[in-house]
């Protein structure tokens, strides 16, 4: 069994990609959890206080959490890398 590498909140519209980055990250010991919006993302992040956010930053479903201020001062916690 994999140790424990810390916890790690995927926030993405698509359920395919949220769950093959988990399965992904699960087995190599990392606490996943996931959210499918911005509103959850955002209740997620300060609950549970994980140590990475990955975000997909175009959600198709018109969230933009982002661009909230709430999601800006939350994401100001985490180092932040866009990916094209």
């Amino acid at each position: 069994m994999a140790r424990k590498r810390g916890d790690i909140l995927i926030v993405d519209d698509d359920p395919g990609m949220s769950r093959l980055l988990s399965i992904c990250l699960e087995s190599e010991g990392y606490k996943v959890r996931t959210a499918d919006d911005g509103e959850t993302a955002m209740a997620e992040a300060l609950k549970a206080r994980p140590d990475l956010v990955i975000s997909d930053l175009r959600m198709e479903h018109g969230t933009t959490h982002r661009r909230s201020g709430a999601w800006r001062r939350i994401g100001n916690q985490y180092p932040q890398q866009e990916l094209h």
